[in-house]
């Protein structure tokens, strides 16, 4: 490895741990939900996160990508993720969604936010897939902070049949780091 290269490395090393990142969780009425989310440059940022309706044993996976368009005071993030989906007969399928995540502060640790991912591009028997969520989010502390909100999650297969992961109220948890 060159000097160059050993220095590229060290120095995109340290420009991403000082990056904001967050973990959050919620749990609803039967699912539990975990997401991460790390800024990797000024507006970009990576995300992952993990949906499992453990009623139902379906499973939600998601890796993606995001830009962020300051809006005044509120952040809009445009994007796309990657999506495997665990559902009981049809393993291992997968979607490739588009969206966006808007904040709006409405008080100095209040916050409103929501979230669309619209799937159209799937694999095997899958038509379609959506996960959407509005809430509220209180940071009682600087790193940490209360959501609360609504998720709707699902999976549309080729035969109209559809399958929810999440729809209903969730209460969480959110860390900033």
């Amino acid at each position: 490895m060159t000097k160059i290269s050993k220095f590229a490395a060290a120095a995109l090393f340290v420009a991403s741990g000082a990056q904001a990142g967050s973990l959050s969780t919620s749990l609803g009425e039967s699912y539990l939900s975990v997401d991460f989310n790390h800024q990797i440059a000024p507006a970009i940022s990576i995300t992952a996160g993990v949906l499992s309706n453990f009623d139902q044993d379906h499973t939600l996976a998601s890796v993606g990508l995001g830009y962020s368009l300051p809006l005044g005071a509120a952040n809009l993030t445009v994007g796309g993720r990657a999506n495997w989906l665990s559902m009981d007969h049809h393993s291992n399928e997968m979607t490739l969604s588009l969206g966006g995540d808007l904040q709006i502060p409405v008080g100095q640790n209040v916050a409103l936010y929501g979230s669309a991912y619209w799937g159209p591009f799937a694999t095997g028997d899958v038509d379609a897939s959506f996960d959407g969520r509005v809430g509220v989010n209180w940071r009682f502390m600087k790193s940490v902070g209360l959501d609360v909100g609504y998720r709707y999650s699902m999976v549309e297969y080729d035969n109209g049949h559809e399958h929810e992961l999440a729809n209903g109220v969730y209460a969480g948890v959110n860390v900033i780091f």
